[in-house]
């Protein structure tokens, strides 16, 4: 009998600590549901709660549906994304490309054969969408931010495959290099308005290879001016923000979709502080990002600091959270990236002067002798990542 009152003692204890435990959760939801949208994020992004009125519903634009068109007469997919659809491959592009970019000097390889074969059979097209696209400002994708999860995307892969198209036709082709460049810098603006994480990925991942190749370019073209004019921290940082807003839609909207459930009832306390919690590390981890002018960053230490930011209970966090380290490595080495472009072009022009030795990264600073342009420091670029050099070597 004693035995049994212990029991019940025990679980009497156990259920009031679960009960209070979900008040707890329920009180601290209620008040993050009234106070928490109003922090501001740093570099003047606003609340979490200005996400959708940054990112208006868009429709696809009249240009971006003729540029579908005439990109699939090149051989390019850039219709919307299907499960389980692939774009078609081009043997030897990518190893072709990552081998020229790479490469400090002003010297060009010969494409593969079956590149080669690709510009002779597909040429004319390509001819057409790289006059299209450099003539078009108005290449805009579907947009709902509201719909969390559900939002539609572009065709990601397409676009990276025709940018890599156009940059390989640029290293070939001299005479239309220039306006190769411009038309797949285009591609890359498109989506850096764009509220994705993943968009603006591929976004960086375009613009790197285009500010590579332009170091071939003889003169600084003007449309070059647009890739110096945007804030590639705060755009990342813009995205993040987005993406914290998601993840606590998503939460509102299994909340609208439970019809009662009363395991859904259960669970939402938890789950909106979750999500709240998510939206305040990600906040805090940007607030140390925007405040950084370091290019040479340590993706996998950054990682851990996040994750070591996140509350042991809060475990979807754990399983979810962006490994927002190999981004953040990509966007402050690409600031270097730039200014070494910027640097070359000043070279080949006669123009270099002791001010350039100046460089905006905190970490390190630039110098040209005997033909010969470095940055002060190594800047590591783990594969994946393209390491495109931070030295040119000038032709004698």
């Amino acid at each position: 009998m004693g035995a049994m009152k212990r029991a019940a003692a025990v679980f009497a204890l156990v259920a009031t600590v679960i009960v209070g435990a979900w008040l707890a959760a329920s009180v601290s939801a209620q008040r993050t549901r009234t106070t928490g949208p109003r922090y501001e994020w740093p570099m003047g992004l606003g609340a979490l709660d200005e996400v959708p009125k940054r990112y208006p519903a868009r429709d696809t634009s009249n240009d971006a549906a003729r540029l579908t068109a005439l990109a699939a007469a090149a051989g390019v997919d850039l219709s919307p994304p299907r499960t389980g659809s692939r774009s078609a491959q081009h043997p030897g592009l990518n190893t072709y490309l990552d081998a020229q970019l790479t490469r400090a000097d002003h010297a060009v390889d010969p494409p593969p054969p079956e590149l080669a074969q690709y510009f002779a059979t597909h040429g004319a097209a390509l001819a057409k969408v790289r006059t299209y696209l450099v003539g078009r400002t108005a290449i805009i994708w579907p947009t709902d931010v509201v719909a969390a999860a559900q939002a539609p995307l572009p065709n990601l892969s397409g676009h990276l495959a025709l940018t890599r198209l156009l940059v390989a036709h640029a290293l070939t082709s001299p005479e239309t290099a220039s306006d190769d460049l411009c038309a797949a810098w285009h591609l890359q603006r498109a989506l850096w308005h764009r509220p994705e994480l993943i968009s603006k990925q591929v976004a960086l991942a375009g613009t790197r290879i285009v500010n590579a190749a332009a170091r071939r370019l003889d003169v600084r073209p003007a449309w070059f001016d647009e890739i110096g004019a945007i804030d590639y921290r705060r755009s990342m940082l813009a995205a993040q923000q987005s993406e914290a807003w998601a993840v606590r839609r998503q939460v509102e909207e299994t909340v609208e979709q439970s019809e009662g459930r009363i395991i859904d009832v259960v669970l939402q306390p938890y789950e909106e502080l979750c999500a709240a919690n998510i939206a305040a590390v990600m906040r805090r981890a940007a607030g140390e990002l925007a405040q950084s002018r370091d290019c040479a960053i340590d993706g996998a230490a950054l990682d851990r600091r996040v994750r070591a930011m996140l509350p042991f209970w809060n475990r979807p966090a754990h399983h979810s959270t962006p490994n927002l380290g190999g981004v953040w490595q990509r966007v402050a080495r690409f600031h270097a990236e730039l200014e070494a472009t910027e640097r070359v072009f000043a070279i080949k022009s006669g123009s270099w002067t002791a001010d350039l030795e100046r460089s905006r990264c905190a970490d390190g600073s630039w110098s040209y002798a005997d033909g010969t342009l470095r940055f002060s420091r190594e800047i590591a670029a783990p594969r994946p990542m393209l390491n495109v050099p931070l030295s040119y070597a000038q032709q004698r």
